[in-house]
């Protein structure tokens, strides 16, 4: 690839070189030169294309193959029909679509090109993971970031088979002013609803944690200085997790205090880290999944990027669908009941999604 650089980048010099010149026959014949730089380059760029391979599987929460599950796939090639006169690109892409067998297996051969890229998956009643369009890549060139393909060895992709979702309450990033991701004051303590999606200064409010930020008064800006997270949680427990999906909570193993400490000393030291967690509060009527992002800088606020799913019926269960939602603000208005019954109303008439699989 780095050849055909070279040869491309001669191309354009000589070219340029021959622009607003008189046209003689010993200029006529020098401008013939470009000509074999542009075949040299044509070439290389079909020597570029070579056999590729992959071998992929993708697996269920379980680790089990799942079958059915379309693949797509897009082939970058050297257009081999290229020419610099024609106004074609150089560049050709192909695009296919593979199925997965019984044993989650797929697999790409008999095809020529530079670069592979492998994604999304899809399959109805199956999701992937929240980082959405995860995809992988594979360049031949590059054995030292892309490992040689082997069918003993496949990538492998993971998704969860979906059951039926309960009502939840889903809340996305919001940096809305007075909102729970802004505005912790170091020392303070805040409790949070996650119910009403509601943060209120204090150890007293009605929520499902209280969160404290922990820190020296005053650090200087670039300097390693010691800070901590304090999680409580309101009869109940908080258990941290690295699970890929966080779509069906643990039974058992819950603890009613968290803490996380940032020690100066850390080698691996930052003002910012990302943790995820189960929740069951409120003697059990709350069951959550969050996920947040941790950020205390020099200043005196830090701030927590919140995003979470609940279910308010205590239910482990945590797969979301956008039929089945509980607006938070509704609960705060009319209270939890009228709310979830306003849901499963919908549902009713048919103006909920209410399906497997349609997860936002």
């Amino acid at each position: 690839m780095k050849k055909l650089l070279w040869v491309l980048v001669a191309v354009i010099n000589i070219s340029l070189s021959t622009l607003g010149r008189s046209a003689d026959p010993a200029e006529e014949e020098s401008a013939k030169t470009p000509e074999k730089y542009r075949k040299a380059y044509i070439e290389e760029g079909i020597k570029s294309n070579v056999p590729l391979r992959y071998y992929g599987k993708v697996i269920d929460q379980k680790g089990m193959g799942i079958e059915g599950v379309k693949v797509k796939v897009k082939v970058t090639a050297f257009n081999e029909v290229f020419n610099f006169g024609n106004n074609t690109s150089d560049q050709k892409i192909t695009l296919l679509e593979l199925t997965t067998d019984r044993q989650g297996l797929f697999s790409i051969a008999n095809i020529k090109g530079q670069h592979l890229g492998i994604g999304p998956l899809k399959k109805e009643g199956c999701r992937m993971e929240d980082k959405a369009y995860i995809t992988s890549e594979y360049d031949p060139t590059r054995p030292d970031i892309f490992p040689i393909p082997d069918p003993k060895s496949p990538v492998v992709f993971h998704m969860w088979k979906t059951v039926e979702a309960e009502p939840l309450i889903q809340v996305a990033l919001r940096y809305t002013p007075g909102g729970i991701s802004r505005g912790y004051t170091i020392g303070k303590i805040y409790t949070i609803d996650l119910l009403k999606e509601k943060k209120t200064e204090g150890a007293n409010a009605e929520g499902d944690f209280r969160i404290q930020f922990k820190r020296a008064a005053q650090v200087k800006p670039k300097e390693h200085y010691e800070w901590s997270l304090v999680i409580e949680v309101v009869n109940g427990g908080i258990i941290e997790t690295d699970d890929r999906f966080l779509y069906l909570a643990p039974e058992s193993g819950y603890k009613p205090h968290y803490e996380l400490v940032m020690s100066s000393a850390n080698p691996n030291w930052s003002s910012v880290t990302n943790k995820k967690f189960y929740l069951r509060s409120r003697e059990g009527k709350v069951c959550a999944a969050i996920d947040m992002e941790i950020r205390v800088g020099w200043e005196e606020r830090g701030t927590i990027a919140i995003t979470y799913l609940a279910n308010p019926a205590g239910s482990r269960n945590l797969e979301s669908d956008p039929g089945k939602l509980i607006d938070p603000k509704r609960i705060e208005k009319v209270g939890l009941e009228k709310a979830i019954e306003e849901v499963k109303a919908k549902l009713k008439n048919g103006s909920g999604s209410g399906g497997l699989g349609k997860h936002p």
